[in-house]
């Protein structure tokens, strides 16, 4: 049977183009590192940059990427976006309104979850009062 590789040449050209360490190829047929590439070099030729074949890389056309034209602008995004309230169509209940304002809540909570204004909650609770003093 004969051996793939015929010369020892040829075994450490293709231990090093199998991607075994320098060192251990070095180590085990008795050179240093220098040798190795010194004999890589003279079989195959001297490593350099890999440069892809012409077909494989093409500059972009000059009309590939056109900037977008200098009036436009992009508004920028909201930094929070907060989905419309609820609406109540036509109906907001005064007296729990006047009570979440009695328990201490937000009025702007208030008013998000009526539908209604914050200056629409105090009026709310102003017409309470008045009615319940007269």
């Amino acid at each position: 049977m004969t051996e793939p590789y015929q010369t020892r040449e040829d075994r450490i050209v293709a231990e090093f183009g199998d991607g075994y360490e320098v060192e251990a190829i070095a180590a085990r047929y008795g050179l240093t590192v220098e040798q190795v590439f010194t004999l890589v070099a003279r079989e195959v030729g001297p490593a350099g940059p890999a440069q892809p074949p012409p077909a494989y890389y093409q500059p972009p056309p000059p009309a590939y990427y056109q900037p977008p034209p200098p009036a436009y602008h992009q508004p920028p995004p909201p930094a929070y976006y907060a989905p419309p309230p609820y609406q109540m169509q036509g109906f907001v209940n005064p007296d729990a309104i006047v009570a979440d304002y009695g328990d201490g809540h937000d009025v702007a909570l208030i008013a998000r979850r009526h539908g209604i204004t914050v200056e629409q909650v105090y009026l709310v609770v102003q017409q309470s009062l008045s009615e319940d003093r007269g």
